[in-house]
């Protein structure tokens, strides 16, 4: 037999839920924004936190999902306002999952120029400690030519 308050307690989950999918789809969009005005430790806090609320969700979304299944007390209006939220809240989750796969883009991106540009700091670092140890150019006089230019 079906819980009597298993509509309910359905409406309640996607009710919290779909907000919470809102912000995190906000979040994700201005995540560029959060990096620059809140730093790098502060965000990688704030997404810690924000895993931990979603693997909340999932074991909730898991236990209701079973009694759903089961269940055959629900009306047919019932299972109709349940599977909207549902479709609502799945395309939130998408658009979130979009959106961290483009932030992963983003970022391997940004690693990749960093990457680049420190090889080209080392050989810049390389040249000038190779040509640092040699004569100052002053020290060779006005009418110094370097020939092996």
């Amino acid at each position: 037999m079906a819980d009597p308050e298993l509509t309910r307690r359905l409406r309640d989950y996607f009710n919290r839920q779909i907000p919470w999918l809102q912000t995190r789809v906000e979040e994700m969009r201005n995540l560029q924004a959060r990096l620059d005005e809140q730093g790098l430790e502060s965000v990688t806090e704030t997404e810690t936190r924000r895993q931990q609320e979603m693997a909340a969700f999932e074991e909730e979304n898991r236990l209701l999902l079973r009694e759903w299944s089961q269940s055959t007390a629900v009306s047919s209006s019932e299972r109709a306002e349940i599977e909207a939220l549902a479709e609502r809240s799945q395309a939130l989750g998408e658009e979130l999952a979009n959106l961290y796969d483009a932030a992963v883009a983003g970022m391997e991106t940004q690693r990749e120029d960093v990457r680049r540009s420190l090889g080209e700091v080392l050989r810049g670092r390389r040249t000038v400690r190779k040509y640092g140890n040699s004569e100052s150019i002053s020290d060779l006089g006005s009418d110094f030519l370097d020939r092996q230019v």
